[in-house]
């Protein structure tokens, strides 16, 4: 048996039709043929019983998919080893990402990644503010880019500041407040606040509460939202104002007087055995 053998066993497995496999193999029909063929001879079995009208697996044929398939994830395994030899960067890279501001900064470093490195596969996947730091430590990602976090207490991450932006009261186009030049945190001490669900972004729902204790006064009156979507929708539609970072606010903004800047960051396991961004 050899691989273009279990190729073919693979292929035919699938589609059940010899002029599909053949096609996706790129090699004529009657070639594929012989080769589905001298494979039922060497092993003394019919792999696949087939008539005019349909083809499918015989009992050996089904015993023999798993091992065909066992083959094949070896061969590949093994190939990629040796590219790696090579000095060819293989493999896989995990990265977790929020639905908010790291989605518009994280898009340009990852294309320029995988201009650098062609042969690693990029798996996406997307967490709120609470668990994609708790993906990283179980290992459910291997990097994850994350806003406006506090690293001292995460000895066992590396770390990376990205940008800094610094905050903007955020609120509907056509709020009173919306035409001045510049606003102060004391300015919005009588508006209902748009607040991101404390047990979903600690940190944001701490920056915004400390932006307005620095103001001289506690929000009265709240709102929560769990992502920073659902939290523009609400102020767009008149239910209240937000502070978040100015680049992810995406509605009108307006820059505020004194506040800090939030770092976007970059969050690695150390050691860190994949390759560096």
């Amino acid at each position: 048996m050899d691989m273009i053998q279990v190729q073919c066993v693979l292929s035919l497995s699938q589609t059940l039709n010899f002029t599909q496999s053949a096609l996706k193999l790129h090699i004529s029909q009657s070639a594929f043929s012989r080769h589905i063929a001298a494979l039922e001879q060497e092993l003394g079995v019919t792999l696949f019983k087939r008539n005019t009208r349909v083809v499918e697996l015989t009992s050996a044929g089904q015993l023999l998919l798993p091992e065909a398939e066992a083959i094949a994830a070896h061969y590949e395994r093994a190939a990629a080893a040796l590219r790696g030899e090579e000095g060819v960067c293989v493999g896989q890279l995990r990265i977790g990402i929020l639905s908010d501001l790291t989605n518009r900064i994280a898009p340009t470093l990852v294309n320029q990644f995988r201009k650098c490195y062609p042969n690693i596969t990029l798996v996406f996947r997307e967490f709120s503010h609470s668990s994609l730091l708790e993906s990283l430590q179980k290992e459910m990602v291997d990097i994850a880019f994350i806003s406006a976090i506090d690293t001292s207490n995460l000895k066992e991450l590396g770390f990376e500041t990205l940008l800094t932006c610094k905050n903007a009261v955020v609120m509907e186009k056509d709020h009173p407040l919306a035409q001045r030049e510049a606003l102060h945190i004391r300015d919005l001490q009588h508006e209902t606040f748009v607040l991101l669900d404390q047990r979903e972004s600690s940190v944001i729902y701490s920056m915004t509460m400390q932006q307005c204790l620095h103001g001289g006064f506690v929000p009265m009156h709240f709102v929560s939202a769990k992502q920073i979507p659902s939290l523009l929708f609400m102020v767009a539609s008149g239910q209240g104002v937000a502070v978040l970072t100015a680049v992810a606010s995406s509605v009108s903004s307006h820059g505020e007087k004194g506040t800090v800047t939030q770092a976007c960051r970059y969050l690695s396991r150390k050691p860190n055995d994949s390759v560096s961004i």
